[in-house]
C-alpha cells in the first residue's frame, strides 16, 4: 500500500511490539489509531489515497467500531482483502461472549502490554 502511494493508517495500541514493529518499517506516511475518537484527530490524510490495516491481537467488536469510523471520515479507504485479526483470537473472544452471561466472574490474566487479554 505505501508502494502504491498510500497513507496508512494502523489501527492498534500504543507501545505494543506488533505496532512498534510494523509502523518502524515506514519512515513516514503511517498513522496510529487507537480509538474511534483518534479518527476524528487525523489530519494531513489524503482522503483519496488511504488504507487502513490492524494489529492483529485487537478486539474484533473494538477494531470494527474504528474501521467504520475510518469509512464514515475516509469513504474511499482501502483495506486488506482479508480481515488481519487472529482467527484463534476470534474463536477466543466469541467463545468468552457465549461464556460470560452464564458465568459469575470471568478471570483473565495476560500481559499489561499485549492486547491478547
Amino acid at each position: 500500500m505505501r508502494e502504491q502511494g498510500r497513507g496508512i493508517v494502523m489501527i492498534g495500541h500504543r507501545r505494543h511490539p506488533e505496532v512498534e514493529g510494523t509502523m518502524g518499517q515506514a519512515t513516514q506516511g503511517m498513522s496510529l489509531v487507537e480509538t474511534v475518537a483518534d479518527v476524528e484527530q487525523l489530519q494531513g490524510e489524503d482522503p483519496i489515497q488511504i488504507a487502513d490495516v490492524t494489529e492483529t491481537t485487537l478486539s474484533v467488536d473494538n477494531a470494527a467500531a474504528i474501521v467504520e469510523a475510518l469509512k464514515k471520515r475516509f469513504p474511499c479507504i482501502v483495506g486488506l482483502k482479508k480481515d488481519d485479526i487472529c482467527n484463534a483470537r476470534q474463536n477466543r473472544q466469541d467463545a468468552v461472549k457465549f461464556m460470560a452471561p452464564q458465568c459469575d466472574l470471568v478471570i483473565v490474566v495476560g500481559s499489561p502490554n499485549g492486547s491478547n487479554a
